[in-house]
């Protein structure tokens, strides 16, 4: 399912589960980042998991947010109004038929999907947002709007010109690494001195050499 579901929640939490219970892993907690639907995953599950402390987007993405401005340009296939009736239409008419289909489809799969603005307001961790900026999937303009509804302190939107879904990392080169990696390094900051700041460094490493791979 391309739409965030409760299954893939359960999957993170698991994974936060099994880091928590290894013996070299910094104590004071951990950042997470997730490409497309897993930084979607990432963002509502540490709304929730207070040992998650930063996260990293990049062509996330939420179910409303996505789907209504989709509805408002294609309706026009499936409904055969005038084209300004259907664009006086309001979002909030959309997005209940939105929401209906949707719920349509959870009881047939079996799953319930996650309202991922919700859990974006309940965000108080630093978050990093990346999307590119010829993403067709995913438009630039829904990534905006999902990043203004973070109730985060801490949140920055990167929009990397010319880069399409997924694909930030090979337009933005060194610099999608080294603005990782600094955000990291900030919002990872050892909480006491010792064994903790050494896994933190070692934890950054191999978040840099996992970027450039």
């Amino acid at each position: 399912m391309q739409w965030v579901t409760d299954h893939d929640r359960r999957d993170m939490l698991a994974a936060v589960k099994y880091l928590k219970s290894r013996n070299d892993v910094p104590t004071a907690g951990i950042g997470i980042f997730g490409i497309s639907k897993g930084g979607s995953v990432a963002l509502a599950v540490a709304a929730e998991e207070p040992w998650v402390r930063c996260v990293v987007t990049d062509g996330a993405y939420a179910t409303y947010t996505t789907i209504v401005p989709f509805m408002r340009r294609w309706v026009g296939i499936y409904v055969g109004t005038h084209p300004l009736l259907r664009k006086l239409a309001p979002n909030w008419f959309y997005g209940r038929l939105a929401l209906a289909a949707v719920n349509v489809v959870a009881q047939r799969r079996g799953v319930k999907f996650l309202h991922l603005e919700t859990s974006a307001r309940k965000l108080r961790e630093p978050v990093l947002m990346i999307h590119g900026g010829n993403d067709t999937y995913i438009k630039p303009e829904m990534a905006v709007t999902l990043h203004g509804k973070i109730g985060s302190a801490v949140s920055d939107l990167w929009i990397v010109p010319k880069a399409k879904h997924n694909q930030a990392m090979h337009i933005a080169g060194d610099d999608y690494t080294g603005r990782i990696v600094a955000f990291l390094d900030e919002h990872l900051a050892p909480l006491e001195v010792g064994v903790e700041s050494d896994a933190i460094q070692v934890a950054a490493s191999r978040t840099a050499s996992a970027v450039k791979s």
